[in-house]
C-alpha cells in the first residue's frame, strides 16, 4: 500500500476479554467424601444432572450453586469440613480469557 506523504498507518489489535467460570464440583465432592447418589438425593435431582455439572456440559445457576454448597456442608465428612471449611472458591474459579479479535490498519 502506497501512502501519500502526509498520511500515517497505525496498526491496532483488538482483544476480546471474557470471564470463564469453572465449576469444581468433582474435586469438592471428593474432598468432602460426598457421593453422586448422596448429593442427588439431598438436592432431589437426577444423577445425570450432577454428571452434566461434573463434566462441564451444564453449569448450574447461582441459586443452585448455593444449594449445592449447603448440601455439601450438610452431608459431607464433618471432620474434613471442620479441618477445611467449604468455601465458594472451593467450587468456583474465575479466569479472564483474552482472545485476539483482529488487526486493523487505519490510514491518517
Amino acid at each position: 500500500m502506497i501512502n501519500p506523504p502526509d498520511t500515517q498507518v497505525v496498526e491496532t489489535e483488538d482483544a476480546i476479554s471474557s470471564i470463564q467460570i469453572i465449576f469444581h464440583l468433582t474435586e469438592a465432592m471428593a474432598r468432602y467424601k460426598v457421593s453422586v447418589n448422596a448429593l442427588a438425593d439431598e438436592l432431589n435431582i437426577s444423577h445425570s444432572s450432577i454428571a452434566n455439572w461434573r463434566s462441564g456440559k451444564i453449569k448450574p445457576g447461582l441459586n443452585r450453586i448455593n444449594e449445592i454448597l449447603v448440601a455439601l456442608t450438610k452431608i459431607g465428612d464433618q471432620d474434613q469440613l471442620k479441618a477445611s471449611p467449604l468455601q465458594l472458591s472451593d467450587v468456583l474459579e474465575w479466569r479472564v480469557v483474552e482472545q485476539q479479535k483482529s488487526t486493523k490498519k487505519t490510514a491518517f
